[in-house]
């Protein structure tokens, strides 16, 4: 694997190179060759600097540094620089500002593959080792491919929507939830 001082300076000869294709216009599929290549190096020095939670043999979870009682976590291809998307975890006093400690979104590409849900469970140890163990998710029941997330990682209602444009609100116990997958093994 190569070092973050390697790939700027990879990323600075390439942008040398594209300043001087700019000038001329008669090569412009090296333009945009060069193009391409730049933003996966720029992804892929933007993700040297999160941290990597967990990691399996399909994706990979990574920590965004960010505020202190929210975190985001990126859900990437395993061992591919590429956002498919995100979990954000509210810790404290911050779940009480927002619907529920837990929420997450998959670019619309990827759906439909269970990586939220594999997500959720990837990240388990880390809300526990931050004293979460009673999460809770908030969904729009219209929202059922959220809602089988939800259900699917062991969310109970705890609130009913009243109208369409109100919540479910689910709640999972993680210390159950771990203790169950410990016994199953």
């Amino acid at each position: 694997m190569r070092t973050k001082e390697e790939l700027k300076k990879e990323l600075r000869c390439i942008d040398l190179e594209i300043a001087e294709l700019l000038c001329s216009s008669d090569r412009e599929n090296r333009y945009n060759e060069l193009s391409r290549k730049s933003r996966a190096l720029r992804e892929e020095i933007r993700f040297m600097d999160y941290k990597l939670i967990a990691t399996d043999y399909e994706i990979d979870i990574y920590e965004v540094p960010v505020e202190r009682y929210v975190k985001y976590y990126w859900i990437t291809p395993h061992n591919l620089f590429e956002e498919i998307g995100f979990v954000k975890i509210c810790y404290g006093v911050a779940a009480k500002q927002r619907m529920g400690n837990i929420g997450y979104e998959i670019k619309e590409a990827y759906r439909g593959k269970g990586y939220a849900y594999r997500a959720l469970e990837m990240l388990v140890d880390e809300m526990l080792s931050r004293n979460l163990s009673s999460p809770t998710l908030a969904a729009f029941p219209s929202n059922i491919p959220s809602v089988r997330t939800i259900e699917k990682f062991g969310g109970e209602t705890i609130y009913q929507a009243k109208n369409r444009f109100d919540w479910n609100i689910y709640q999972v116990d993680l210390k159950s939830k771990k203790e169950n997958k410990i016994l199953s093994k």
